[in-house]
């Protein structure tokens, strides 16, 4: 998750809470010195490190994706590029950086109770997000299945 997404989705977490969702968590994939205090200011709620990149292997079933680096170069240099990743990186408000590995694409699940996933996004080009109100509904979904709707 960039710095962007968790500081919409910490935007949306009272919402998220109110449609039933017991926790919010953002996972990562790598530990920089410096770059988990840094990402806090986007997200300050609870962060879990995943260096075995369980996560990213479960949304990718099984192995990790990774971008290829040449095609997103070729794309953000070329000035006639129609590419997604262009379009998102440029919408993007936090300034960028460069520290890490940044070619495993992210996504989120909304779990249910029972462990099954309501909602499976899955990052297919860089920056690509899931829709807010794509979120909160399928938490909605995900609580009314796992017990009654809390009021």
């Amino acid at each position: 998750m960039c710095r962007d997404e968790a500081a919409e989705l910490n935007k949306h977490v009272a919402d998220l809470k109110q449609a039933g969702a017991t926790r919010v968590v953002v996972i990562v994939k790598e530990s920089i010195p410096g770059q988990l205090e840094e990402f806090q200011g986007f997200w300050p709620g609870e962060i879990f490190m995943d260096e075995a990149h369980a996560f990213y292997k479960a949304l990718a079933g099984g192995v990790p994706r990774r971008f290829r680096m040449r095609d997103f170069l070729l794309s953000m240099v070329n000035p006639f590029s129609r590419s997604p990743a262009k379009a998102n990186l440029q919408k993007m408000k936090s300034q960028n950086n460069l520290v890490g590995e940044g070619l495993i694409p992210g996504g989120l699940y909304v779990m249910r109770s029972t462990g099954v996933a309501e909602l499976a996004f899955v990052e297919e080009n860089a920056g690509d997000k899931c829709s807010i109100d794509q979120i909160i509904d399928a938490v909605e979904k995900a609580s009314l299945i796992g017990g009654a709707k809390r009021a």
